[in-house]
């Protein structure tokens, strides 16, 4: 419990709390596949969080580069998410055809979620982490691919 009360443990669970509001609020899960998508990644980052206060201040705990490269790619992973979830709810021009992209999300909010996800598992690794990480990436890879197959169910783009 002393170290959750910790300075370092009350950031890490303030950036985790942060990482799964934003996460839900970009994501909107509609479906059930996409709520099980979701769920996948609340717990990678759960489990990524409690792993890490294990091992707060032990020998093992990440070093400074380790722990700013985390931070890079979960910032950048929020951006992707965050541009894609934007060009998903950006309304039609209206008289004209859709632009590229427009209406959905794409392969990008996954792909920007699983970012964020290996670079909280950079600044607190551990096995459970891993395959917590490992799991959510599949899920948001799986979702991703669901939501681009054609009629004949084959993959490819709408």
């Amino acid at each position: 419990m002393d170290a959750l009360t910790s300075a370092a443990g009350s950031l890490g669970l303030a950036i985790s709390a942060l990482l799964v509001v934003l996460g839900f609020r970009l994501a909107r899960p509609g479906g059930g596949a996409e709520w099980l998508a979701f769920a996948a990644y609340a717990a990678a980052v759960a489990a990524t969080f409690a792993a890490g206060l294990e091992r707060a201040g032990a020998p093992g705990a990440p070093g400074t580069p380790l722990r700013l490269a985390g931070g890079a790619a979960l910032v950048a992973g929020l951006l992707v998410a965050g541009s894609a979830a934007s060009r998903a709810r950006r309304p039609p021009r209206p008289g004209g055809p859709p632009a590229a992209g427009e209406g959905r999300a794409g392969p990008w909010l996954p792909a920007g979620f699983a970012l964020a996800l290996a670079g909280h598992l950079l600044r607190n690794p551990s096995r459970a982490g891993a395959i917590a990480t490992a799991t959510a990436v599949v899920l948001q890879a799986w979702v991703a691919l669901r939501g681009r197959r054609g009629a004949d169910g084959i993959p490819g783009p709408r």
